[in-house]
Formats: C-alpha cells, structure tokens, sequence
C-alpha cells in the first residue's frame, strides 16, 4: 500500500513507506525546498526530521596561492576529489547533497560557474549556471572579494567512493577557489532514532571592509527538541584560517561550546560532539580569527537525535497492498481548526486514531478517525509546534508537524 500525505493545502507529497514509515526523499520541510543563502548573513539552507536522518562529509583544500608563501601548501588545485565514506549500504535513501565552495574572485563581479563531476560509479553529471549565495568583501588577498557557492548534486550520489570534479567559471580557478565539502544527507530505513538537521548558509566575510570583524556567527534556529538528544554534533565551515597565523589555531563555537584549538587547515570542517536540550529552540555558532585574520563563515550546522519522540519501527509494508490512499490534514498552519481527510482507499485508516504530541513528546489528545474526514479544533491549545501521528492497527501510517497560531 502506498500513502499520500499533504502537508499543506498547496503541497502535496507522494510517501512510499518502508519498514519504519520512512517518507521518501521528496517529503521535505518547504525550508530545504527553497534554500536562501545570504550577504554578509547565513540564511536558512537545509531543515528537516524524520526517521533515520543523517549525514556523511568529506573536504578537500583546493586553492594552491598559499603555496609560495610556505604554509597551506597541500592544496590539490582542479579538478580535484572527495571521498565519501560512512554511508549505509542497504536500506538508505539519498534525501539530499550539497556541493559548497569558496572563492576569492579575482574579476569584476561574481562569475557563474559550472560543476563537473563523476561518481564513484563513473557516472557523470555536469551542473550548470552556479551563482553565489553569498557574496562578501575580500579577504586580504587583494581579490576583488570573496563568493559562496552551494551546489545541489543530489543526482549524481552513488555511494561510498572517490568523487572527482572540476569547477569552472574562474579566471584563475587554482588561486580563486579554497577549498570544496561534499555533504549527503540521507535516510537510513534500519535506524531506531529520529534525526533532525538544520543547515545555514551564506558569505560572512572578515576583512578591512568590515574593520576585520571578529568574531563572526550565526542562530540556528525553526526546530524545536522535544527530549534530550541521544546524539548530536554541531558543525561550521570557515575558510581562509592561515597555519601562519595565531599560533597555527583558531576559535570556534559550536552550540554554544567554544573550542579554541581548532588547527588552521585554510578550508576547515570544525566540528564537535555536543548534547540538544529539551525544548531547545535555537543554537549559536560563530569562528574566531582572533583579530589577525582574514576569513570566511559560510556554513553552521545542528544535528541530533532522539529515540523517545517519534516512534521509527516497522510499519507499513508497501507489499501489502497495491491500493492507493491520500491522507490530506489542512490548513497547515491553522487558527481555529484543522481537518484530517482520507481519499481513495479507505480501509487502511478508518478505524485508526489521529494522535497529536507537544514538543516534549506528551500526548495532547488522541481522535478516533470514524469518517474520512476528521475535523481537527484548536481548543485550548497554545500557539506553537505539535507533532501528530496517524495510526492504525498498531502500524504508523504518517506522522509530521502542525503550527498552531
């Protein structure tokens, strides 16, 4: 049997469930569907929960300027490579992959540049028209100044392995270009855990044209935990941090740890195990030049999980049944009332219950679904984010967010 769940009442998203209720890649909060970026700012990039949501990584320094000067000198230059390692290699599903690179520009405005890359399978994908999503002043390279690019390669992961591109769109792509991180987020359908992971981006720049501005940081926030984390990690990526500057090391903060030992590597993944409180709402990130050096922050990230929250067990088969249903709940978000509606095959719902959670997992109030159509009334529910399940016959049908204001 296959499930349809609407999110809103202009969204409408196809699930085909596994052995765990996992939704398909294409079920994502509308935050990761229209990535913001920013100007001297890190917008929201990428943000979503579900069942056996993670992510693996891997960098490369790429830019070879330093080279002559005697320090960062392992930049590879392009084409270069990153291998991936820690993915699943069953029961996975690819929900997303960015590309993010650095540069500082050398022409008259930002180019447009162009991906070029080949998967461990030998697959071929080339992306096109890469604009910034962010632009800041230069670095103290003399360059015109300084752009952050994200490019969305999620069509050519394969798996574990070596990925080698080329970035084009450079007037002197080995001197331009810092440094690169691959980031796969996927979904592992044998996971017990729930994960969630909230990703800004953007170009904040610390130069002369900002009076070297130290230090530089952003709020991650739109997520709320709703139990202590099981395992968490908070991350960054910063560029241009010279190992001939403050000792050869630099200080990051990541939610709300300040580490200062971080080695200056020019393209940095900084990165450390961290714990997500109950109730939880916003995490603060920043890197620290320590007022000698000139660099770029252009990525901060959150990610945890929780086993007490959602229920990630085995649900749904979609060999049960080659029926199709839709279960629509809309408005979302909602003022007075919302309204749970099954269309198409019926039998699998009906008979089930609509039960909805506050943030710290509680159970607010559990509807028998006797129709197919349920109506849902606010009553003395508080503005703020609740979770619901649809369930029946002790099998998890759907699950998501309600924003009641």
């Amino acid at each position: 049997m296959k499930i349809v769940f609407l999110l809103s009442a202009c969204l409408f998203v196809t699930v085909g469930f596994s052995q765990n209720g996992l939704p398909s890649p294409e079920n994502k909060n509308p935050t990761s569907l229209s990535p913001l970026g920013g100007n001297n700012f890190l917008g929201k990039a990428y943000n979503d929960f579900g069942c056996g949501l993670n992510y693996v990584q891997g960098s490369v320094l790429i830019e070879t300027r330093t080279q002559g000067y005697g320090f960062n000198a392992n930049g590879t230059g392009l084409p270069s490579a990153i291998t991936i390692s820690g993915l699943p290699v069953s029961s996975v599903s690819i929900d997303k992959a960015f590309l993010w690179y650095c540069a500082s520009y050398q022409s008259a405005t930002a180019p447009v540049t162009t991906v070029n890359i080949t998967n461990p399978s030998g697959g071929n994908t080339i992306y096109n028209n890469l604009s910034p999503v962010g632009i800041s002043g230069d670095v103290c390279w003399a360059e015109v100044g300084s752009a952050v690019y994200r490019a969305d390669v999620t069509t050519t992961i394969s798996g574990n392995g070596l990925y080698s591109f080329d970035i084009t769109g450079f007037t002197n792509p080995n001197w331009e270009v810092d440094g690169a991180t691959l980031l796969i987020i996927y979904r592992d359908s044998s996971a017990a855990y729930s994960g969630t992971l909230v990703i800004d981006d953007g170009n904040m720049g610390c130069g002369s044209f900002n009076g070297y501005l130290n230090p530089l940081s952003d709020t991650l926030a739109d997520f709320i935990a709703c139990d202590s984390s099981s395992f968490a990690n908070a991350f960054l990526i910063v560029s241009d941090m010279q190992a001939n500057i403050n000792g050869g090391f630099h200080t990051s903060t990541l939610n709300g740890v300040t580490t200062t030992n971080f080695s200056n590597d020019f393209w940095n993944f900084d990165f450390i195990n961290t714990a997500v409180m109950p109730g939880q709402t916003t995490s603060f990130i920043s890197a620290d030049g320590l007022g000698s050096d000139c660099y770029n922050l252009l990525v901060a990230g959150l990610y945890y999980q929780d086993t007490n929250c959602v229920s990630c067990i085995s649900t749904v088969s979609v060999s049960e049944s080659s029926q199709e249903s839709a279960i629509i709940v809309y408005p979302n978000p909602f003022s007075e009332s919302t309204a749970l509606e099954v269309i198409g095959n019926q039998s699998s719902v009906i008979g089930g219950a609509f039960i909805m959670y506050d943030v710290y997992g509680r159970e607010i109030y559990r509807l028998p679904i006797t129709d197919n159509r349920l109506l849902i009334e606010r009553g003395n529910l508080s503005n703020g984010l609740y979770f619901y399940s649809i369930e029946s016959d002790g099998k998890i049908l759907s699950r998501g967010k309600l924003l009641n204001h």
